[in-house]
This record gives structure tokens, C-alpha cells and sequence, in this order.
């Protein structure tokens, strides 16, 4: 009940924070559905404040672009007195309500209608406990589907062993799927589910995506018992076969190959959790991967904590205090796989300028990684340019390796969208 009461206060508040700023998306158009209710958990909170205040300057300032000048309405990396306030502080837009009008089951309150305040009534679920805040109720249990974008449904893998973590295997396989296509493995933020994040990315294009390309997709579920987030932090989990998550999402790539016949181009996306999943999987298991699309997420190594297995939370991470040179990234990334000496998957990293969850200066950490995974400087990227789609995303590219999209205005709730990360991914 006081798990219950938190999450509703903090709806309420995040939600108000949402309706009195104009959405930062292009055509005023209101937040997607990729809403991460990080502060409704005991691990995932809303930072106090920035770690490192900087003095007021001149400009709006934050945490300048890697091949920005640095200079007035800039901080730079770590040096204050130059730019303005951090921007994205808590009182900037939070969370948005879910999708209006259709069941919202709770976590753990069984046959009760689970609707957000602030959201229109939807119809009362069907009880089952997990679900993501409004999203539909799932029929059947644990074991059941879920519709997607055509005639195909999400559906869990019963026969998968849930080892070493029992975190839950899904799969999507549309109809267009052959022997021999590519997989794309979803992984969903903190608080959330396999059934409820396939929902949200499906708003977000993802199934029909896979109807039109014909990839299979994995939805992996978090073990049970971990609040819905990934251990992305524990020397389980940052080690090769080290009995962590890791392992286990690397093993629903296995199983997925040997059911279904699929090839042997597997890419990796995710949100919140999921980035840092997606980036942290990137380094432990680089040869299972092509390529990764991060959205909002942190540099693998960055969440590490003394927990030896099991999510944790790393307030120095998350503060965006580091500021590590590129030697520093590559190697905590090469440490996690003793011995290995092949590429690394390339990726593509969103951040949005007004996270108050995971700092932006995460973004250049990651940046500074993936870099120096690559062979490249972060601080001079080959390619410069605003999206044409989106004019607030800036994208700096690094060949065809990483792509740095810079996210101006936009907080948390950073929308994984299938079209962005399928064009990088080449599908």
C-alpha cells in the first residue's frame, strides 16, 4: 500500500510538472508512450539537484556538445563559471500520463482498475500484477499474449530456462519473419514489464516495423523481485558469463537462434534501464551484438556498485559528476570480456538536454566509450547535423560506427523510436 500511495503522489505531481510546459517533441505534439516511472520505485529516483553546482553565467548554458566551442551559455565538461544553471532539474516537465482509456493494471493489485489521476477512465483490468501504469490488462496470465500491430502476438517463451537470473523471455515473430532474419532485443525501463514496454513500443512504431521488415524482436523481462530493473551494476553482471542478467539476455539469443532459425544479425535497443543495458550488454557480449540504439541510458560501468549481484543504484553516475578521459571508458568496457580482441557493436546514443534522472553529461561519457571502443575522438566528430524530422535533435556522427544525437529539450521520457533506430541499424 505505501509502494501504491508513492507511485500515485508521484503521478500526480510528475504529471502536473507535464501539463504546465509545452512538450518538447516536434508539432507540439504530446509526450509518447514511453513513460518511465523511475520515481515510484526504492532504487530509481529523481535527483535532489545538480552534484556539481556551477556558478550563473550568461547564457542558458548546461553541458555543451562534443564539437561545440566552448564559451558563453556553455559550462563545458566540468568547469564552472562559464554557462548557466544545469538545465532539466526537477520543476521541469516530468512524466507523462500513459495512453488514455484503456485498462491500467497496478503492480501487485489484482482485478482493481489501474488508471493514473489525471488520465480519462479506462475499463478495469483483468488482475493480473506487473502491468506498466495504462497499459491493457493481459489475458491468460503470465503465459499470455499480447496484440501488436497486425494479426501477430507478443507472446512468452514458457520454455526458456530463465537462466541464470529467471529473467522472462517474449517474442514478437510477425508473420514476415524467415529463417535467417535479424532479432531485435527490446529492453524495457525501471518499473516496467516485457508485455507492458512491447505496448509502449508499439506506439512507437516497433511492430509494424517488424511486420514490414520481417525481424523477430525479444522482449525481455526483468527477474522478479527486482522492482522492474535491470542489474546493470553488479560484478554478475558486468562480467562475461558472469551469472549475471547479462548472461541471461545473452542466452534468450541463443534460444531464439535455435527455435526460430534466426540469423546471426542481432541488435540491441532499450530505455532508462534499458540503455544501460543496451550499452552494458554492448561491452559484455560484443561479439552477440551488430549494433545498439540507447535512449537515455549511461556508459556500461558507470551504474557499478559493491552489489555482487542484483540491480543497484549509483548516485554519482546518475549525478553526471564524472568526467573520465576516453582511456578510461574503453578500458572499463574491455575489462568486462578478459581475453577478447574482436570489434564492438556500433551505436547509437539519445540523450535528452532536460533529463533530471540520468544527467546529460552521462550522454558525453558514453560518447567518450563507445569512441574510444571505435577508434575514434569525440571531441571532433566526421559528421555534424540537425535531423530534418526532428530539428531538435543534433546528431554527431562518428563514420558509421556511432552516432551522438543530442536531445534539446527533451527530459526522461526520451521516446525509443523505431524509425531512428532501424535506419541506423540499416533494416
Amino acid at each position: 500500500m505505501r509502494s501504491f500511495v508513492s507511485l500515485v503522489a508521484t503521478s500526480l505531481l510528475l504529471a502536473s510538472n507535464s501539463f504546465a510546459q509545452v512538450p518538447p517533441w516536434a508539432n507540439g505534439q504530446s509526450a509518447p508512450y514511453a513513460v518511465d516511472p523511475l520515481a515510484s520505485t526504492e532504487n530509481w529516483r529523481p535527483l535532489p539537484g545538480p552534484k556539481m553546482p556551477l556558478d550563473n553565467g550568461a547564457g542558458g548554458g548546461g553541458w555543451r556538445p562534443f564539437g561545440a566551442p566552448p564559451g558563453p551559455g556553455w559550462s563545458g565538461s566540468v568547469q564552472p563559471g562559464q554557462g548557466g544553471p544545469i538545465p532539466g532539474m526537477p520543476g521541469q516537465a516530468g512524466n507523462m500520463p500513459g495512453m488514455p482509456g484503456q485498462a491500467g493494471n497496478m503492480p501487485g493489485m489484482p482485478g482493481q482498475a489501474g488508471n493514473m489521476p489525471g488520465m480519462p477512465s479506462g475499463a478495469s483490468g483483468g488482475g493480473q500484477a506487473g502491468g506498466a501504469p495504462g497499459m491493457p490488462a493481459i489475458p491468460g496470465g503470465a503465459s499470455g499474449s499480447v496484440q501488436g500491430g497486425s494479426k501477430c502476438q507478443l507472446k512468452q517463451e514458457t520454455d526458456f530456462p530463465g537462466v541464470p537470473t529467471k529473467a522472462t523471455m517474449w517474442t514478437y515473430v510477425p508473420k514476415s519473419f524467415k529463417e535467417g532474419n535479424p532479432i531485435v532485443v527490446a529492453l524495457h525501463h525501471c518499473g516496467g514489464s516485457a508485455s507492458g514496454f512491447f505496448q509502449e513500443m508499439s506506439g512507437l512504431g516497433w511492430a509494424k516495423m517488424a511486420d514490414d521488415k520481417g525481424f523477430l524482436m525479444i522482449f525481455a523481462g526483468s527477474p522478479e523481485g527486482s522492482k522492474g530493473c535491470w542489474d546493470v551494476s553488479s560484478a554478475a553482471s558486468l562480467k562475461h558469463d558472469g551469472g549475471g542478467d547479462t548472461q541471461t539476455i545473452a542466452n534468450m539469443v541463443k534460444f531464439a537462434k535455435k527455435k526460430y532459425g534466426a540469423g546471426d544479425g542481432v541488435y540491441l535497443t532499450g530505455q532508462s534501464s534499458g540503455a544501460m543495458m543496451t550499452q552494458l550488454l554492448s561491452a559484455v557480449y560484443p561479439e552477440d551484438f551488430v549494433a545498439g540504439a540507447a535512449f537515455s541510458g549511461v556508459p556500461a560501468g558507470c551504474f557499478r556498485t559493491e552489489k555482487p549481484i542484483g540491480a543497484d543504484w549509483n548516485n554519482t553516475c546518475t549525478g553526471g559528476t564524472l568526467n573520465e578521459p576516453v582511456s578510461y571508458w574503453t578500458q572499463q568496457a574491455k575489462d568486462m570480456y578478459a581475453g577478447y580482441s574482436g570489434s564492438y557493436p556500433k551505436m547509437m546514443l539519445v540523450h535528452g538536454t532536460n533529463d533530471p534522472i540520468l544527467h546529460y553529461n552521462d550522454h558525453r561519457e558514453a560518447t567518450k566509450q563507445w569512441c574510444g571502443l571505435h577508434g575514434f575522438d569525440p571531441e571532433n566528430p566526421t559528421k555534424k547535423e540537425v535531423l530534418p524530422s526532428l530539428p531538435n535533435y543534433e546528431a554527431s556522427s562518428y563514420g558509421s560506427a556511432v552516432v551522438a544525437i543530442t536531445a534539446k529539450g527533451v527530459t526522461h521520457d526520451n521516446p525509443a523510436k523505431a524509425d531512428l533506430a532501424c535506419n541506423f541499424f540499416g533494416l
